[in-house]
């Protein structure tokens, strides 16, 4: 397929966009017609139109497009999508060479800053003209003369409308070209009130000349200048907040780009040389040094490191890698130092296809267009024919030439689609704002309306649910007879077989790293208040952990591998093969710690998953919404998170590429929201109709993304899902009535019921309408109250947890508290006293615990049944003699 890509301006909403379709689907199957008719009929030919990057994509096959020629396709589609009024031209480069792309940002960021100065004053010049308009109906007055009331409301609304006039010339041209939107309804409902206003106002100058002074101030009341401002006012609000959207969303493409660095070094004959990116060649050898990012897609041929792949993976704990393994532009090396034989180069990496795939996503567009579009289509030139009809009619029947013109000025103001227009744009305001008190900010209407039919979410695992970093979750205790050799040594006499000695010293070791486990660690001594001695003589062994002096003796930290190497004994290497074993299959990392060449323990290390992650799983299930994990870590870690989660299904060993393609396939028969916070998930947020970010994540996802949920929780997910339910529901309801009050007014307005005396002058009809507008916006206020915890399709009920036999007797028969003392000797410190009061506080039925290291005892607050063996036994333990 040969690919053509171009930028068109001039879009404004998803309806120009299928303007935009429209026209170059007919420039190209005029050209593809012309050619020879066997290949017209089995030619493919894709068309997609971006209103977030002002971009058109093109994929036409390579034999039709060799034969009609570029210069051919590029004048049709130019002549073509001009005349339907918009312009296009073929674009410079694709998304890496936009990297630079500064100017263009800034032109967009200008152009956004001129938009909202003009709605800054047309906002303050129909404030004014409220005053003028309205201010009679409370006693203010400032001009007590009818006619110059009315040509200072003149005068106020037709700046209103030259600083807002796109509306009426996009409107307006779309209507002559039988494409009506939002545009042309804007521009019909102000225009048609301007337009009377104007006749009224002409009415006015003939009373006064005729000396009609009574009919001069009944006229006075039919000027519906307001109403023409308001409207356009009101709509350009929303369409900058839109623009702004847009905006940042783009910006994620400059972002992403700037992850990839700007020169690399080529060894050559044993010569180090800095070049540009661009010139690197595949074949060629690229030097990798500690801190740096990888420039290339490549094969290590000397050195070893540990690289940091969560750009690509989303994995927070580095890769160990050596001669012989992959790596990939945008890593970064954060141990050691790589020569890389360069393979892939430049857009062929996985970060430039990451960035095309965000591009590709970014340009797709979803088949739900905007229910209003579709119902303006028709709706506008029913309402424009009916007017037309109407002044015929009554000018056949009446000969009354104003009379005709009053009847079919009604049918225009009573169908102002004041109702239509506020029916979507009131329910969203409304439901963004309630979005933000729960944590959920909507960035786009687009993303709050699709919200509503997905039933299948995708969860990133890392950061989204679980924490993000790797922390200490288990450290276990070796047999006491491999720490019997050192139990004297100075400073280690304390040393007991407590979780808190091996933290120590591993800790004391840790500290002189900044690998992610080690200072998990460290963060975990921190956290506990165990406080570890000075090291020396520090070595790190790349890929397989690190070695210091304590005490003067040498402690490890690492794999069995290193443990291997420095002579720990088989037996003790056993015993951790077995508890990595065990707890590998628990989806945790394992580091074994030794001293004096004897296994004192064994440390175990996972990205914990958030508390709240299973119920927030439950109550998506309970709502009908299908959750699959998707995660760039290993199967086991993978099955451990799924089966502690409770999702659906999960995906592993994913890169952002797979992980868009999942999202693709399964985009394509269903509506799909994809859930992330890393720039690994930026494709899939993309590509997903739905794209969620976590808000502690990073930028390129945040702007990828439709949705942020900035409390960092997946009950924000369920949240957002309910409440785009909910809105959409009040939207067909005021898009209902606002038909419903146009499908009975307008026949009234045209006079068909004249004849019964019943009728509706112009002022009549904007008052009816005005009520229609309330109504809808009273009807999408009830968002600001409305319960997500009852569903529109499944009730999802909080599980409340259930009581077992022993805790209803003791509610029944509620145990009496006692105290009780224990004398303990060999405390020597604050440390001590931490142990004994930790050990103690461990027994269940404890209530609390006051140890006082100066009479050496402890004094313990238990529940009846308790007894003073089980304290004993529990101090005797923590290496302690008590009685």
């Amino acid at each position: 397929m040969k690919k053509y890509r171009y930028d068109v301006t001039g879009m404004s909403c998803a309806a120009c966009v299928g303007h935009v379709e429209r026209a170059a689907k007919k420039a190209l199957d005029t050209l593809i017609s012309q050619t020879d008719k066997n290949d017209a009929e089995q030619s493919t030919c894709q068309i997609t139109v971006s209103l977030l990057t002002s971009s058109m994509n093109i994929e036409l096959d390579d034999t039709i497009a060799e034969k009609i020629g570029k210069d051919r396709i590029d004048k049709s589609l130019l002549n073509e999508i001009s005349h339907a009024g918009y312009h296009v031209s073929a674009a410079e480069g694709g998304l890496v060479k936009k990297k630079n792309a500064k100017d263009n940002a800034k032109q967009q960021k200008q152009e956004l800053r001129r938009s909202w100065l003009r709605w800054m004053l047309s906002a303050a010049l129909t404030l004014v003209l409220m005053v003028f308009s309205m201010g009679p109906m409370f006693g203010l007055s400032l001009i007590q003369h009818p006619l110059g009331l009315a040509i200072v409301q003149l005068c106020l609304t037709l700046p209103v409308l030259w600083l807002n006039r796109r509306y009426f010339t996009g409107g307006f041209r779309a209507l002559f070209h039988f494409s009506p939107n939002m545009d042309s309804l804007i521009a019909i409902g102000s225009g048609a009130s301007a337009l009377y206003g104007v006749f009224v106002l002409i009415r006015m100058i003939a009373a006064l000349t005729g000396g009609h002074e009574h009919l001069l101030h009944d006229l006075a009341h039919d000027l519906y200048f307001e109403s023409a401002a308001m409207i356009v006012t009101l709509v350009t609000l929303g369409k900058n907040l839109e623009k702004g959207a847009r905006i940042r969303a783009s910006s994620a493409i400059q972002k992403l780009a700037t992850m990839l660095p700007e020169t690399a070094i080529i060894v050559h004959n044993g010569q180090e040389r800095e070049v540009p990116l661009s010139a690197v060649r595949v074949g060629d050898v690229v030097l990798c040094r500690e801190g740096a990012l990888i420039p290339v897609d490549g094969v290590i041929v000397a050195g070893a490191g540990s690289i940091n792949e969560a750009v690509l993976t989303g994995e927070s704990i580095p890769v160990d890698k050596t001669v012989g393994q992959q790596v990939h532009a945008a890593g970064t090396l954060i141990q050691g130092s790589l020569s890389v034989r360069a393979e892939k180069v430049g857009e062929g990496t996985a970060m430039s296809r990451v960035l095309q795939l965000l591009e590709d996503a970014a340009s797709s567009r979803a088949p739900v267009a905007r229910l209003a579009d579709k119902i303006s289509r028709w709706f506008v030139p029913s309402v424009l024919l009916i007017s037309l009809i109407t002044f015929i009619c009554w000018i056949v029947l009446t000969k009354n030439v104003t009379q005709a013109l009053q009847y079919a000025i009604s049918v225009l103001v009573i169908s102002c689609p004041c109702a239509l227009g506020l029916a979507t744009p009131t329910a969203i305001l409304v439901a963004t704002g309630r979005g933000a008190e729960l944590g959920v900010l909507f960035k786009s209407a687009e993303a709050l309306e699709k919200l509503h039919a997905v039933h299948k979410v995708f969860l990133d695992k890392t950061g989204t649910m679980t924490q993000g970093q790797p922390e200490v979750t288990d450290c276990i205790i070796c047999p006491l007879q491999n720490r019997q050799s050192f139990a004297d040594d100075e400073g280690l006499s304390h040393l007991g077989g407590r979780m808190e000695d091996v933290i120590s010293l591993a800790a004391a070791v840790e500290r002189h790293s900044t690998h992610p486990l080690s200072e998990a660690i460290c963060r975990y001594a921190k956290q506990n208040q165990i406080s570890y001695p000075e090291s020396s003589d520090y070595h790190s062994v790349i890929g397989e952990g690190v070695s210091a002096a304590v005490y003067g003796k040498i402690c490890l930290i690492g794999k069995r591998t290193l443990m291997q190497k420095n002579g720990i004994s088989k037996q003790d290497i056993a015993w951790f093969d077995g508890i990595n074993e065990h707890l590998g299959r628990q989806g945790k990392t394992l580091v074994c710690v030794a001293y004096d060449k004897n296994v004192i323990g064994a440390i175990a290390m996972a990205d914990s998953i958030r508390e709240d992650t299973p119920a927030a799983v439950r109550r998506l299930s309970n709502m009908g919404v299908e959750t699959v994990m998707l995660t760039g870590d290993n199967e086991v870690v993978a099955a451990a998170v799924a089966q502690q989660a409770g999702v659906s299904d999960y995906k592993a060993s994913l890169l952002p590429t797979d992980k868009e393609r999942i999202v693709r396939e399964m985009g394509e028969n269903a509506t799909v929201a994809m859930v992330g916070d890393g720039i690994n998930d930026a494709p899939a947020l993309a590509r997903a109709d739905v794209g969620m970010a976590i808000g502690a994540g990073t930028d390129v996802a945040i702007d990828c993304a439709g949705i942020v949920l900035t409390k960092n929780t997946l009950h924000s997910v369920a949240d957002a899902i309910a409440l785009s339910r909910r809105t959409m529901s009040c939207i067909r309801q005021n898009l209902f009535w606002a038909l419903l009050y146009n499908s009975v007014c307008i026949p009234v307005a045209a006079g068909a019921l004249s004849t019964l005396g019943l009728s509706l002058n112009p002022m009549i009809a904007a008052g009816a309408m005005s009520i229609s507008s309330v109504c809808v916006v009273i009807n999408s206020l009830r968002l600001r109250r409305t319960s997500l915890d009852h569903m529109p399709h499944k009730k999802y009920n909080k599980a409340l947890p259930q009581k077992n036999e022993e805790q209803k007797i003791k509610e029944i028969f509620p145990m009496k508290d006692q105290n009780i003392v224990l004398s303990i000797h060999g405390m020597m410190c604050q440390h001590c006293v931490a142990h004994v009061k930790k050990a103690l506080e461990a027994v269940e039925g404890v209530i609390s615990v006051d140890v006082s290291l100066e009479n050496k005892s402890a004094q313990v607050t238990v529940q009846e049944g308790v007894d003073q063996a089980t304290l004993v036994a529990a101090v005797v333990n923590a290496g302690y003699e008590c009685k």
